[in-house]
């Protein structure tokens, strides 16, 4: 008799499903560890994204109120329902203590541009409000580098530090003119003889480019991409003790306003500010593939609204919460 070799049907058959749930295994657990490199990827990114804003912002928080009003020191943008608008004076654009000691002039602090032209109980509001200065320059030189156009301003009383604050940004400068958007708050902030304006850093967010997520800017300036919000609190210390008493943090979460934006009857002393809390998340740019991983959600920091936040979603976040003391404040 003589042997046929080959295979029958049947086995090519099981041979080749075989090889069919082979290839499927494979294919699955490459897919999946492609999907989990993708996000543990953005994940990081979005990790060191926040950790060096955090630095950086903090870096501003604890030089702001040098050489200036101590309430000129901060003023924010407080909102429940979408992102916080911070403003910090701008250290960087006051004179060093020796450049004054040399010039004999006044170190009290009590420094900024004055401003000319307003009423008696002036009101600061609106997105193209003019204001003028005596002299533009707070370091008196026409250098050009304190206030400008995209920076910040902010506004006070120098003689009363429980009057209203005004912040904005700045849009235009014409002269010793500068136009300011102050939102839509109304700043009742004193009489015209003690009104100073300070240069400011503004950090605010701005919807990203083709759903790239918020983006985070420093004087307009791109600071950190998939930013989804920025909240802040704030510690004033009113019975000036050191210690975080009831009371004393303001827009934390179960209040609805910063303290620039309360009733003239609830307004603390800015003065007694001593610390701010900045709080970041960050968040990947797509959603993880897998399904059983939909069930991201938007984090509540400060008082934000928890149901203006996304929910059961599939982005990772990560989040960054620290309390900053102001240095030259107290």
């Amino acid at each position: 008799m003589h042997s046929r070799d080959g295979f029958t049907l049947i086995e090519l058959m099981v041979t080749a499903g075989l090889l069919l749930m082979l290839v499927a295994g494979v294919t699955g657990v490459f897919t999946n560890q492609h999907h989990a490199h993708m996000v543990v990827d953005q994940v990081t990114a979005a990790q060191q994204s926040v950790r060096a804003t955090a630095q950086l912002i903090a870096r501003d928080l604890r030089r702001a109120g040098y050489m200036v009003p101590g309430h000129a020191a901060v003023c924010a943008f407080d909102q429940s329902t979408g992102p916080d608008t911070l403003f910090v004076s701008d250290a960087d654009a006051i004179r060093s203590v020796f450049d004054l000691e040399a010039d004999d002039e006044d170190l009290r602090g009590h420094f900024g541009a004055p401003i000319t032209g307003e009423s008696t109980g002036a009101t600061l509001t609106g997105a193209a409000r003019a204001i003028s200065l005596q002299r533009l320059w707070v370091d008196v030189q026409a250098d050009g580098d304190d206030f400008g156009q995209d920076r910040g301003v902010i506004v006070v009383d120098r003689a009363r530090p429980d009057a209203p604050v005004a912040c904005g940004r700045i849009s235009a400068i014409a002269g010793n003119t500068l136009t300011v958007d102050f939102g839509d708050s109304s700043h009742n902030v004193g009489s015209n003889a003690d009104l100073v304006a300070v240069p400011a850093h503004v950090y605010r967010l701005e919807p990203g480019l083709g759903g790239s997520g918020d983006r985070l800017l420093r004087d307009e300036q791109l600071l950190s991409s998939g930013v989804e919000d920025f909240q802040l609190t704030f510690f004033i210390d009113e019975d000036d003790d050191r210690v975080l008493d009831a009371g004393e943090l303001y827009a934390d979460a179960g209040t609805t306003a910063a303290p620039w934006e309360m009733p003239a009857s609830n307004r603390p002393d800015f003065s007694l500010l001593r610390e701010v809390g900045v709080h970041l998340v960050t968040v990947t740019r797509d959603d993880d593939p897998r399904p059983e991983f939909q069930q991201g959600s938007g984090q509540i920091r400060g008082n934000r609204d928890a149901a203006s936040l996304p929910v059961t979603d599939g982005k990772r976040r990560r989040t960054s919460s620290s309390r900053v003391r102001l240095r030259n404040m107290g």
